[in-house]
């Protein structure tokens, strides 16, 4: 069974098994479609809500709050730009969070990277962005973009009530693998 990719809760009214919070509206539409994806071909019966939360600096306070609401029912991830300063980025977050209860992706150099230019100029439309990331690679933007094994492996885990320490990113996984 494929999972899917909710609003901010399923149809039923509960809550999802997975947030993603990303910084805007470009990452949440690129997100949305790779998510759906992942889902799909790793037959993840799970459902994921993607917000953004309008900005990398309003992110924290985002994941707080539904932190609070969700009172540890929902895994909570983190998918945040690089800009190039993946170290600082995750140092930004470790200041006002508390990464062992979240799993964050830092996109490096960001979300849109992962894509091309072809998929990026579609954000427009939804539709046509699920299309043409349909026809992309998962293994080949892997190896390009280690940082979405952390969101892959993340999404396709059973959902638990409680994750523990999951707060591993790209150069976390290189330094394993060396």
């Amino acid at each position: 069974m494929a999972g899917k990719v909710t609003g901010t809760t399923n149809k039923n009214g509960t809550l999802p098994d997975v947030y993603l919070v990303c910084e805007g509206a470009t990452d949440e539409a690129l997100l949305a479609a790779l998510t759906q994806k992942i889902l799909r071909t790793n037959h993840a019966g799970i459902s994921v809500a993607i917000l953004a939360a309008q900005g990398k600096q309003q992110i924290p306070g985002l994941i707080q709050a539904l932190d609070d609401d969700t009172r540890g029912e929902s895994r909570l991830g983190i998918v945040v730009d690089s800009d190039g300063q993946a170290e600082q980025t995750k140092a930004f977050l470790r200041r006002n969070l508390d990464l062992e209860k979240y799993f964050v992706v830092i996109a490096d150099p960001s979300v849109d990277a992962w894509f091309g230019e072809g998929v990026k100029r579609l954000v427009k439309d939804p539709k046509q962005i699920q299309r043409a990331v349909e026809q992309l690679d998962l293994d080949v933007m892997e190896r390009r973009h280690p940082e979405i094994i952390v969101l892959r492996e993340n999404l396709t885990q059973k959902p638990i009530a409680v994750v523990a320490s999951q707060s591993r990113t790209a150069s976390d996984l290189r330094d394993s693998r060396s």
